[in-house]
């Protein structure tokens, strides 16, 4: 695919400017903030709540990088308040981590408060 010729705003410095690029290339800068989590940030935190040395799914990691991801994702919003498709994925996290969280409460109690306490959510 041929390269196209972009012109690339920036609004830190007010300066603008042509790069190249392909068609779909993210032409925005500020992309820190609404990243997905890094593989090296998704290890630490599933090393931090796995229960077991194979555990990468239970319901402790998954609660884990929800939240992680929408702590990302709210201060994403804080300076984006009009992105409005960003919210409903917002959401839709929070929703899928209530949920875990009450499956997690019904199974085990114990597990659900340490949990809680060592994420510091449920003020």
């Amino acid at each position: 695919m041929p390269a196209l010729v972009v012109q690339v705003l920036d609004l830190k410095s007010a300066t603008s400017g042509l790069r190249e690029g392909r068609i779909g290339d993210s032409i925005y800068r500020g992309t820190a903030q609404s990243m997905p989590l890094t593989t090296t940030r998704k290890q630490e935190l599933i090393n931090t709540h796995q229960t077991h040395g194979t555990d990468t799914g239970s319901v402790e990691v998954q609660v884990a990088m929800l939240s992680d991801r929408i702590n990302q994702l709210s201060g994403h919003l804080q300076k984006n308040i009009h992105d409005f498709s960003s919210r409903q994925g917002l959401l839709k996290m929070i929703g899928r981590r209530k949920r875990l969280l009450s499956y997690l409460r019904q199974q085990n109690d114990q597990r659900y408060a340490a949990l809680v306490e060592k994420l510091g959510i449920r003020g």
